[in-house]
Parts: structure tokens; sequence; C-alpha cells
């Protein structure tokens, strides 16, 4: 496989994790406000 394939693989698994976090960090934050 190729160095390049991997890395970028790595990045987009990496981005999607702390996407996750955030959005249910976010969702968590809105929904104590009520």
């Amino acid at each position: 496989m190729n160095l390049a394939v991997m890395a970028l693989g790595a990045f987009a698994i990496i981005f999607v994790f702390f996407a996750l976090i955030i959005a249910l960090f976010l969702f968590k934050k809105h929904r104590e406000k009520k």
C-alpha cells in the first residue's frame, strides 16, 4: 500500500473522529440549555 494513501486514510479517520466528538459535545450543550 502507498504511504500517501495510508496517511490520507489515517487523516480521514482522525477527522471523522474529531467531528463526531465535536457534534456530540455541541448536542449535549444544546440539550442542557433548555
